[in-house]
């Protein structure tokens, strides 16, 4: 009897080791799973914070290249402008030559405050045509009123004066 006893006491200590062991296992997978996941959330929110800060300075950079790319465009504009006027004055026909002005000065103006000197001369040069009893094609009265009512408080006398002719 004591070999039964001792073969079921064996099976019974084998069945608890193996429940404490597989038991032991569990938690230390459940331990394992939560530590992964606490890392992996982590990681994620390193990844993501880096991500954003490339981004964030990748747009930067972006968005800086596009403004000085469209700068240039604009400043390409406007010498073309320039060269066009030159054209349009030797070509010799003042009505073409105002309008150019007015054209001019429309591209200047998107330049900025920078070149308001530019865009002030341009104003001068057309308001003396315009004294000197140059016309203005009446279907240009629009587009140039409009472009006078967008410029700044610093250009009012001249603007003023221009108006009187187109009236």
């Amino acid at each position: 009897m004591n070999i039964y006893f001792f073969r079921n006491r064996f099976n019974e200590d084998k069945e608890f080791l193996l429940n404490k062991i597989d038991e032991k296992f569990q938690n230390a997978q459940s331990s394992n799973l939560s530590l992964i996941k606490t890392e992996m959330n982590l990681f994620d929110k390193k990844l993501e914070i880096s991500y954003q800060e490339k981004a964030s300075e990748l747009s930067k950079k972006y968005a800086s290249t596009v403004a000085s790319n469209l700068y240039a465009i604009q400043t390409l504009t406007v010498q073309i402008k320039e060269l066009e006027l030159e054209n349009t004055i030797s070509d010799g026909c003042k009505e073409n030559v105002l309008t150019e002005y007015f054209r001019l000065a429309e591209e200047i103006q998107k330049l900025g405050i920078s070149y308001d000197w530019k865009l002030s001369r341009c104003l001068i040069d057309a308001k003396e045509l315009l004294e000197d009893g140059i016309k203005l094609d009446p279907m240009e009265y629009p587009e140039i009123t409009s472009f006078l009512n967008s410029l700044p408080n610093q250009f009012n006398d001249v603007v003023g004066t221009i108006r009187k002719f187109l009236a």
